[in-house]
């Protein structure tokens, strides 16, 4: 450590996949910060982790005055780090694998957490950095959300636990300007994608209550208020259907739609996975009638694609909204 600053040495591939998690979730922080806020916020479970790995060889062998607790903590750090590399290894080439870039981090005095793991670590501090980063990165992507947002993550719980209101300051989707709101969480709930985390929250509006969701790496900030709400019983309803259909879309009516696919439809409805609204029960895929239960917005955002194949057939005023958004489009053409 020179004039607060570390130098560790990663290698390229852990460093382009850094990079990709800034833009995977829209993170305005640089590759050293995020660095940071992994091994701070993922390290309590990667020592937990370390520990019941330790507990298991000692069940596995006979223990004897041969092996000693620092010949054990040897063993899981490579173990941990040998299933780390294979991993990231993968797809690599000999070249690859042993090319390192220097990484400089910068240690401020906020940094206390950070500087007390790493400077109780007995390894290299490259060494022990990159395991951490790695067991990180082979985490699905929806838990990497939870510890990268481990604070907020946390707060959400207590608050959900306790039944209690929460001030909520976040970001908008598009505008990327910070705003806040009162709300009343019912739930943290993984995309059906299985990519990114959604807070389910009941809004209150205007003497309405509305079932509301947002992405969690949009959320700022989070107070808990000293205010006590339940989720109202027909919210309940919608966020089980937000559940069945995608918890992005939020849901707040109680509306059939029926969809005629074509032989064309059925196959690309089959195929397309993503965003795909839950088809009911009474459709009737022989025929090409389907039945969804979704919002609006999830039935245009993914039937528009499939142009000629698809037609709402009802309700008759989505049919006629749907039939403008189409003729829209193609005016932009001529």
């Amino acid at each position: 450590m020179e004039n607060n600053i570390i130098s560790i040495y990663l290698k390229t591939r852990t460093i382009n996949l850094l990079k990709k998690e800034i833009k995977i979730f829209h993170l305005e922080t640089n590759l050293s910060s995020l660095i940071k806020k992994i091994i701070t916020n993922h390290y309590p479970s990667y020592e937990k982790t370390n520990k019941y790995l330790k507990n298991q060889i000692k069940k596995s062998i006979e223990y004897s005055d041969n092996f000693n607790d620092k010949d054990l903590d040897n063993i899981v750090w490579s173990v941990q780090n040998f299933l780390s590399n294979v991993n990231e290894f993968s797809n690599q080439n000999d070249i690859e694998k042993n090319y390192r870039k220097k990484i400089s981090l910068r240690i401020n005095k906020n940094d206390f957490e950070f500087t007390s793991i790493i400077y109780n670590s007995s390894q290299y501090l490259s060494t022990f950095i990159n395991a951490i980063i790695l067991s990180y990165l082979n985490k699905p992507q929806q838990t990497r959300e939870k510890i990268l947002f481990k604070d907020i993550n946390n707060k959400i719980e207590t608050a959900i636990n306790n039944s209690q209101v929460i001030e909520i300051m976040y970001k908008t989707t598009y505008q990327s300007k910070i705003k806040n709101r009162n709300v009343i969480p019912y739930k943290l709930s993984i995309s059906r994608e299985e990519l990114y985390n959604y807070l389910l929250y009941q809004e209150n509006k205007e003497n309405k209550k509305y079932a509301k969701s947002i992405h969690l790496y949009n959320i700022v900030h989070i107070r808990i208020l000293d205010q006590h709400e339940d989720v109202d019983k027909n919210v309940l309803k919608n966020f089980n259907k937000m559940e069945l259909n995608g918890v992005q879309f939020s849901i707040n009516e109680d509306v059939k739609y029926k969809i005629l696919l074509s032989e064309e439809g059925k196959k690309i409805f089959n195929y397309c996975y993503l965003e795909r609204p839950y088809k009911l029960s009474e459709t009737d895929e022989t025929n090409g009638i389907y039945y969804f239960n979704c919002s609006e917005l999830q039935l245009f955002r993914y039937f528009a694609p499939f142009f000629k194949n698809a037609i709402i057939l009802e309700p008759y005023e989505v049919n006629e909204k749907f039939k403008k958004y189409i003729q829209e489009s193609l005016s932009n053409y001529n």
